[in-house]
């Protein structure tokens, strides 16, 4: 009993470590809000280890969690890890978006440019 106790710990904790968080911050009535929505949900059917947080402009709390991030008003954006930024998004984003998400689970460099950019100062 005590070995499958401490095997579930460790296959808990394991997974901890695996999640990819990633944090949109959109707008309700947003088309690119929603063509990202509709992508990202796909990926997380794709991938179970991906938790995503949508988080509504319109909210007060979000606003202001938003503006402490010191970016440019741009909606949507997405935060992943804590890691990268990306700000907007078009139909052309998914495949480097997916791609920079596989290769955070597989813990290889991520494909920055002017649009995907190091992000150090998330603190939300």
């Amino acid at each position: 009993m005590k070995q499958w106790i401490v095997f579930l710990l460790l296959l808990t904790a394991c997974q901890a470590k695996t999640m990819i968080h990633i944090d949109v911050y959109e707008l309700e009535d947003c088309g690119a809000c929603m063509a990202l929505e509709n992508d990202l949900n796909q990926l997380e059917q794709e991938y179970p280890q991906i938790y995503i947080r949508y988080l509504d402009l319109d909210d007060s709390k979000n606003l202001k969690s938003f503006k402490k991030l010191k970016l440019p008003s741009i909606a949507p954006t997405i935060i992943v890890e804590k890691t990268f930024v990306k700000q907007g998004y078009n139909a052309n984003d998914k495949d480097l978006l997916k791609k920079n998400i596989q290769h955070i689970i597989n813990h290889q460099p991520i494909h920055y440019n002017k649009e995907y950019r190091r992000y150090d100062n998330a603190i939300t």
